[in-house]
């Protein structure tokens, strides 16, 4: 995978990672839907252990925050089917870069077994063998499934930078 490719991938993955910071210091909103206070929490709750497992650089736990048949839509990219898949390319861009990042959720819904959060973010990858260090900012839509022990995972991801493709310029 080159540079370019890895930049794309590593904004899908950013995104809740770097939300986990504002969804520990926003104080809950008037607009979030009542009744739904408990989901909000546990949607706040994977924002933080996204950020952990990142931070640690642990592919296995952050995959594990995916549905088994979630589909992640990287930009420029093929889709990525099932955790497995993304567990595969979580494991490749942690090898070879450390990333840092901050995001900001800019809305959460939640209705029954399904629920959205979008957000913006910045990163910054560090190739681990040295080189040109990457910089992405964007946009993401996560969009939860309830699991049949009630917790919330990813079960689709959609990513989209705000930066020109790269050759475009």
């Amino acid at each position: 995978m080159d540079s370019s490719s890895y930049m794309l991938a590593l904004a899908c993955f950013m995104f809740l990672g770097a939300c986990a910071r504002f969804a520990r210091d926003r104080p809950e909103s008037a607009a979030e839907p009542d009744g739904h206070a408990e989901d909000i929490a546990a949607i706040r709750r994977l924002a933080a252990d996204w950020q952990k497992a990142w931070n640690a650089g642990n592919a296995d736990a952050l995959a594990e925050l995916y549905a088994d048949d979630s589909i992640l839509m990287p930009q420029e990219q093929p889709e990525l089917i099932g955790r497995e898949e993304i567990r595969s390319l979580y494991r490749a861009v942690l090898a070879d870069y450390v990333v840092e990042g901050d995001g900001e959720i800019q809305e959460i819904e939640v209705t029954d077994d399904w629920a959205f959060y979008r957000s913006t973010y910045t990163l910054t990858a560090t190739p681990r063998s040295g080189g040109n260090v990457l910089n992405d900012t964007g946009k993401s839509i996560f969009i939860l499934r309830r699991q049949r022990d009630d917790s919330w995972k990813i079960a689709r991801l959609i990513v989209n930078s705000d930066l020109p493709p790269p050759g475009s310029e």
